[in-house]
C-alpha cells in the first residue's frame, strides 16, 4: 500500500512539473533589451528570473512577436545566439554563462 502511495505522489509531482513548464507565454518586443523579455516572462508565469547584470549582453536588442511559447522555447530563442544558458530550479529561472573549458593531456593505457 505504501508503495502505491509513493508511486502516486511521485507521478503527481511529475505531472505538476510538466504542467508548469508547459505554460505558454507571449513575447512582444521591439528593440528591447533582454531584461524586458525576462520581465514579460515573470509577469505571465509564477517564475522569477535571476541573473547578474554583468553577464547580460548590453548592446543587443530583441524584436520578437511570438505567441504561445513554452518556457523552454522562449529561453532557447532568447539565449540561442549568446554564451548564456538557463536552469530552472523550483520557481526560479537562473541565467548563467555557459562553461567552456579545454582538457589537455596524454592518455596512457
Amino acid at each position: 500500500m505504501t508503495k502505491r502511495i509513493l508511486f502516486l505522489c511521485l507521478f503527481g509531482s511529475f505531472l505538476i512539473a510538466e504542467n508548469c513548464l508547459a505554460q505558454t507565454i507571449n513575447l512582444n518586443l521591439k528593440n528591447e533589451p533582454i531584461t524586458t523579455a525576462f520581465a514579460q516572462i515573470e509577469s505571465q508565469t509564477n517564475y522569477k528570473v535571476a541573473y547578474n547584470n554583468d553577464i547580460l549582453p548590453t548592446a543587443k536588442t530583441y524584436t520578437l512577436q511570438e505567441q504561445q511559447l513554452t518556457l523552454n522555447q522562449a529561453f532557447d530563442l532568447l539565449l540561442s545566439e549568446s554564451d548564456l544558458k538557463y536552469e530552472i530550479i523550483g520557481q526560479q529561472i537562473l541565467i548563467v554563462k555557459k562553461a567552456y573549458f579545454e582538457i589537455f593531456g596524454i592518455v596512457k593505457d
